[in-house]
């Protein structure tokens, strides 16, 4: 019997995973334990670097790649099915848990000397029972309490994070945030910097003036950014014609979609692909 709703990932089934400078859209939602060493990744505009006992969600719906990492690196990745999160028997609501976990750990969390070691070691029991579930009598129930447990203890450090946290984000932290989780479900079909600002009740100019405020860049740059990266995952990571990615980016035609990928990436899609 394989166990198809999670699975976890160490050094030993990983390393062929690892690989530095290729964009890719994660098949799964996971988090990623770091016990040893350093990971530097990139997730869209955002470049996170992780450090012993460090934490961090790895979203299914972004681009990541990964910039670097140490030669002493010790990792476990959970990844699971969105679905198995939703049948866990938890005591608390579902979608604010998994938004107040996924708004926390998605920058990373650097989990203390106490809390890190309890993490790591449900990881491995989830690990154990995944991989020896035909000797165990009670085996998917033991996996779902395991990983019940899991979201109980997120959910906890997330709740304990917020109650030590007396800062607010500022209007304009706010604006940017709402910004970026827009432009995460719409840049495919949408590019135009008005619709954003109007879906935000303020002024093209305002936001500009605002992103450049927090990000140092400005709309259309942020929008060039994730625009990009879903090109260079495609590229890098599926068969897709480049026609294809060029339709379901929304350019008018390929020949638009390479003139604009060569613009910021001084290699044509085609010459970007054929390096993987």
């Amino acid at each position: 019997m394989i166990f198809e709703e999670a699975k976890v990932f160490s050094n030993g089934n990983l390393q062929e995973h690892l690989v530095v400078g290729h964009p890719y859209h994660p098949a799964r939602p996971a988090f990623l334990f770091l016990k040893e060493g350093f990971i530097k990744l990139r997730e869209q505009i955002n470049v996170y670097t992780l450090h012993k006992n460090g934490v961090i969600l790895i979203d299914s719906t972004s681009v990541y790649e990964i910039l670097e990492y140490s030669e002493d690196i010790d990792i476990l990745i959970v990844a699971y099915n969105r679905n198995f999160f939703d049948t866990l028997n938890l005591k608390l609501n579902r979608l604010h848990a998994f938004r107040s976990i996924r708004a926390e750990f998605k920058k990373g969390y650097q989990a203390s000397e106490s809390e890190f070691p309890v993490l790591w070691q449900n990881v491995l029991n989830i690990q154990y029972y995944i991989e020896n579930i035909d000797q165990q009598e009670y085996q998917i129930e033991i996996i779902e309490s395991l990983f019940a447990a899991l979201v109980y203890q997120l959910a906890n450090i997330v709740a304990h994070q917020r109650k030590i946290s007396k800062q607010k984000m500022s209007r304009s932290q706010e604006i940017a945030f709402d910004f970026i989780k827009l432009v995460t479900g719409n840049f495919k079909i949408e590019r135009n910097v008005e619709y954003y600002a109007q879906r935000l009740m303020i002024s093209s100019r305002h936001l500009t003036v605002v992103l450049k405020e927090v990000f140092g860049k400005s709309a259309i740059q942020i929008l060039n950014e994730f625009v990009l990266n879903e090109a260079k995952a495609q590229l890098s990571s599926s068969l897709k014609p480049i026609n294809e990615i060029s339709n379901e980016l929304k350019f008018s035609d390929q020949y638009s979609f390479s003139h604009f990928f060569k613009k910021h990436e001084n290699l044509s899609p085609s010459q970007y692909r054929n390096q993987f």
